[in-house]
């Protein structure tokens, strides 16, 4: 009565100085494995100006309906759950590489959508630069996010920071991570009666 299905669709192509990357995945809402009721698209175009410069485009998105079925045979419905999340993400960006150091400058636009309980929208334009170095044998990876979001439909903004760092040798690794103020649908749903959001890790 309910069936259920998945597909997957993965493509890459490269062309001199242009590539090509496509990843996309399918499942209807009452497919039985975890990732059901989900549509998921990854599209990026990047150029090679030189082989320590590129630019790129790139579209991500996210949509989640999944819907869940109990059949109790002591009661008397079958009751359905519906949890609506959706995500869309256009992303332009720079990369250059500096004596051993890969620098990625990329302005974005985001737009989120939750659902259940109520109707949140929320969009933002952000800014990340992404500083890389890789050593004989160790790695280091620094993340600067800025960015100015809003939910939909009211008076409410707020810029946002956030700061992501990884520092890897051998097979040990470090992760760090701070947040000010929301980036996302979730931070403001956690912050919606706190001006002074913050979160470590």
């Amino acid at each position: 009565k309910y069936p259920g299905g998945a597909l997957g669709l993965s493509y890459s192509l490269t062309r001199k100085q242009f590539s090509f990357v496509s990843s996309n995945y399918f499942s209807s809402p009452y497919y039985a494995g975890l990732r059901k009721g989900a549509l998921n698209l990854y599209e990026l175009v990047r150029y090679q100006f030189t082989n320590s410069s590129n630019i790129f485009f790139l579209y991500s998105g996210s949509i989640n309906k999944p819907q869940f079925v109990v059949d109790d045979s002591s009661s008397f419905l079958l009751y359905q759950v519906n949890n609506n999340f959706t995500t869309h993400q256009l992303e332009t960006g720079y990369g250059r590489t500096v004596n051993g150091y890969t620098f990625t400058l990329a302005p974005n636009y985001n737009y989120q959508l939750y659902a259940l309980p109520g109707i949140m929208e929320y969009e933002a334009y952000r800014t990340k630069l992404n500083i890389a170095k890789l050593y004989s044998k160790h790695a280091l990876n620094f993340t600067i996010d800025y960015g100015i979001g809003k939910i939909i439909d009211t008076d409410r903004s707020f810029h946002s920071t956030r700061l992501l760092l990884n520092y890897r040798t051998g097979p040990f690794y470090i992760d760090g991570m701070a947040s000010i103020n929301p980036s996302n649908v979730y931070d403001v749903i956690m912050a919606r009666d706190n001006d002074r959001f913050r979160n470590y890790s």
